[in-house]
């Protein structure tokens, strides 16, 4: 079907609106994402799960030392058992 130049223009022009109300809606909601109050809630999350690794990394510093102190021991009880067997 053939069209008139006016159809033509028409069209072009209702694909570009569409094209513009997508990206306008898609804008919006990376907008509505990156709001002053979800922002607030992401920092707050992000304060508490560093508050949480920050704890979890001193529990395991504390393990780490307990570890090396029973390998000491391991290792002293060694000695004294091959003393012992000599």
């Amino acid at each position: 079907m053939y069209l008139a130049n006016k159809d033509r223009k028409i069209q072009t022009q209702q694909s570009i609106i569409q094209r513009l109300e997508e990206e306008n809606r898609c804008l919006r909601e990376q907008l509505e994402a990156y709001g002053n109050k979800n922002m607030q809630r992401k920092m707050e999350l992000a304060g508490q799960a560093y508050k949480e690794y920050m704890g979890l990394a001193a529990e395991l510093d504390e393990m780490k030392q307990e570890y090396a102190g029973l390998i000491e021991d391991i290792v002293a009880e060694k000695r004294e058992l091959k003393k012992r067997c000599k």
